[in-house]
């Protein structure tokens, strides 16, 4: 498919609204009809990739296996055996960032009931938690693409030589400060040469990777990097972070023409048997913790039929964080709330189905589909490529206000 065919038909019978929902860095508990089944000990049940939560936890079967199915209105059929139930993945955001994240990240994996995790390729701490990653394949890995740096004093840079991308770093060699500056200042071809590489160092550091998605929003900040982002996912085969509701999340910055185009956004990832999430919640609050908890438990409680994203952020209120990032203890909470046993308890009572990425994938998936782990990670580049060497879904960085059509690759 060359990139002005465009694989965008219209979305029926849902009316999605959808609002690209963004992992953020700062940076009815009750009767239930569900059959229980399956006790078991470990945090992951390996020969399904399914998460189940620690301590005698009864799982609850809510789909059938569908990686027999073969056509589009199968696969949508599939979709919706999932979205009737309900479905939570607890996502934790920023694994890489610094020692007091990756240990925190670690014991709500191995003690709590995170059942997701994203990684920051470029930051200083990445190797140590790629090792541990590396180790413990039976957990869930994306990589939090990363075109942003956010900190005061406490910055990184690109993965790619700074002399290939130019734009994308500031006058100190790290890369800028808020997504405002990406946006304004980043050349496409040169953001496509970063992100592959963020992707191709963790495969390389043998990571199994299940998604991708965008650290503080910057891939929606214009409608060509969220064809990138979108397309990237498509071609290692990794889910895209995209969700069907706008879950009240205004506060998210979105180029409006990616929030125009959504619904075709939403249905070429679906007719990839891609996964799409359908609720989201984030609470990046400071507060008392037993407030903080209270509102999870809330929320946990409220969960709608469908997919919903919890997406959280663990660390320790130590002095490493503390000098880092003015929210340690926000990271703190959240590492307390998801290691608690009271809230390990309520989502088994509420008969809540734990998954993450790798399980929404397979179970969509045709068999045929290469598996992300055995694709060959590409050498680094040691050029910026000329526009006739890019890949033919890239289009080159445009101006606000000017239309772009967005062209969906074929796998």
């Amino acid at each position: 498919m060359n990139q002005k065919q465009r694989i965008m038909p219209h979305v029926t019978g849902r009316g999605f609204q959808p609002l690209l929902f963004l992992c953020i860095c700062l940076g009815c508990e009750g009767a239930d009809n569900t059959t229980m089944h399956k006790q078991v000990d470990d945090p992951m049940d390996i020969k399904s990739n399914a998460p189940v939560l620690p301590s005698e936890w009864s799982e609850t079967e809510v789909i059938e296996d569908l990686s027999s199915q073969e056509t589009h209105s199968e696969a949508t059929a599939a979709e919706s055996k999932i979205t009737a139930q309900r479905m939570v993945m607890i996502h934790a955001d920023d694994a890489g960032l610094c020692d007091s994240v990756n240990r925190a990240t670690i014991e709500a994996l191995e003690k709590g009931i995170v059942s997701s995790v994203s990684i920051m390729v470029p930051c200083p701490k990445f190797e140590a938690f790629a090792e541990y990653a590396s180790a413990h394949p039976e957990h869930d890995y994306g990589i939090h693409l990363t075109l942003n740096s956010e900190f005061g004093s406490y910055r990184w840079g690109p993965v790619s030589d700074p002399a290939v991308v130019p734009s994308l770093i500031d006058k100190d060699g790290f890369l800028w400060k808020d997504v405002e500056l990406v946006a304004g200042n980043a050349v496409t071809q040169q953001v496509e040469v970063e992100l592959r590489s963020q992707i191709d160092m963790a495969l390389q550091r043998g990571i199994s990777l299940s998604h991708i998605d965008t650290h503080m929003g910057a891939l929606w900040m214009r409608p060509d990097l969220a064809e990138l982002y979108i397309n990237l996912g498509i071609e290692y085969g990794l889910a895209v972070l995209y969700f069907s509701d706008n879950g009240g999340f205004d506060f998210i910055k979105v180029h409006p023409q990616v929030e125009d185009q959504a619904a075709e956004l939403t249905e070429g990832l679906r007719s990839r048997r891609m996964p799409i999430l359908d609720h989201g919640f984030v609470h990046y609050v400071k507060e008392p913790h037993e407030q903080r908890k209270t509102a999870y438990l809330e929320a946990l409680r409220n969960l709608k039929p469908g997919i919903t994203g919890i997406y959280i952020h663990c660390g320790y209120d130590d002095d490493e964080l503390r000098s880092i990032t003015s929210s340690s203890s926000i990271r703190e909470g959240d590492r307390r709330v998801f290691t608690d046993p009271e809230v390990i308890t309520v989502i088994r009572r509420l008969g809540l189905h734990l998954t993450n990425w790798k399980e929404l994938s397979q179970r969509l998936q045709k068999p045929s589909i290469e598996p992300h782990a055995t694709r060959s990670a590409r050498p680094k580049p040691t050029a910026l490529p000329s526009s006739n060497d890019m890949p033919d879904f890239i289009i080159s960085s445009l101006p606000s206000g000017v239309n772009v059509s967005f062209r969906i690759k074929s796998v």
